[in-house]
């Protein structure tokens, strides 16, 4: 085989790669995957059709009948965290073996090489959990986030915060969301929190999936105490008011009286107004009467053809004000 069809080939793996089959994988709906299927196999349902395996004998075969493992609309049913793919396992494989450099080496050296790897790896897992758990972001210090900021992950916090910012393109329309990320990552989606900040809560510690927050390794148990909901709004509450503290008086006493108005509603300087009960409604309309004018009416001047004024004639110019 010459170079050139080796690379006509590989062009060829490359369009039904990033075509068909993409289309195929990222099918969101079962009824979306049948029909994307049947264009697949109408655009190449003829490749290989006069050797030993035909190209429908090879991809049902071999993959489709394995197309709930990889199929967007059977994996988003399954909570993975957002691993699809095995890229991880094979990166990891890869540093291992530039790590050992050569399978060669007597099994005492060899044993050594990964327990030092793993070791590694083990310290910047750690690491990067602990920056996590010790990182409090500002912009993740408010409603409706700020019961998860230094709990779980700062990756978490962002996965929520992009879901919360799909809000606007669904228009009102919830059915959209899908709520796939729920089921697939364990966090709220976006509907779910959009009625939070609707409702002025937070989103709680329980409502996020325990792998988000279990920011260590190896002793089984969660580096971060998960407090009740209650204990939640408390706490959310006490960091508030230690930031009134530090500001201006006058902010001071501006909260305060929110709060003593909100916790004493009998103590309000206005009343509610008196019903008045002897209204007879609406008269009905003379269709005779004149309106009131919206601006004010200015005579210009006089119409002198006949010499009579133009308030004799009944001829006006008028300015209006408005």
């Amino acid at each position: 085989m010459g170079s050139e069809e080796v690379w006509w080939d590989k062009q060829i793996g490359i369009m039904f790669g990033r075509g068909d089959w993409a289309r195929v994988m990222k099918s969101k709906t079962e009824d979306e995957y049948e029909k994307n299927v049947a264009n697949m196999m109408d655009q190449w349902g003829e490749l290989g059709k006069n050797t030993s395996i035909d190209f429908p004998t090879y991809i049902n075969g071999t993959w489709l009948v394995h197309k709930e493992k990889f199929v967007q609309c059977w994996t988003d049913r399954v909570r993975h965290f957002g691993n699809t793919t095995n890229n991880r396992c094979e990166s990891s494989h890869s540093a291992f073996k530039e790590w050992i450099a050569t399978p060669t080496e007597a099994i005492d050296t060899l044993f050594m090489q990964i327990d030092s790897f793993i070791a590694g790896q083990l310290m910047e897992i750690r690491n990067s959990l602990e920056a996590s758990h010790r990182s409090h972001g500002t912009e993740f210090d408010i409603l409706p986030y700020s019961a998860l900021n230094g709990v779980c992950s700062q990756y978490c916090l962002e996965l929520i915060q992009d879901e919360f910012g799909r809000i606007k393109g669904y228009d009102g329309d919830w059915s959209r969301c899908g709520c796939v990320i729920h089921n697939t990552h364990g966090i709220p989606c976006a509907c779910y929190t959009f009625f939070a900040v609707q409702n002025g809560r937070l989103l709680y510690c329980q409502e996020v999936d325990p792998f988000w927050y279990r920011l260590a390794i190896g002793d089984g148990t969660d580096s971060a105490k998960i407090l009740s909901e209650r204990d939640q709004d408390r706490q959310f509450f006490m960091s508030l008011v230690t930031k009134v503290q530090a500001r201006d008086p006058a902010i001071m006493r501006s909260v305060s009286q929110v709060l003593q108005l909100e916790l004493y509603p009998d103590r309000r300087s206005f009343e509610e107004p008196e019903v008045n009960t002897t209204s007879k409604g609406r008269g009905k309309l003379n269709k005779g009467l004149r309106w009131n004018k919206s601006g004010f009416e200015h005579v210009m001047g006089k119409s002198t053809s006949s010499g009579k004024s133009s308030a004799a004639t009944g001829n006006y110019t008028y300015i209006y004000l408005l």
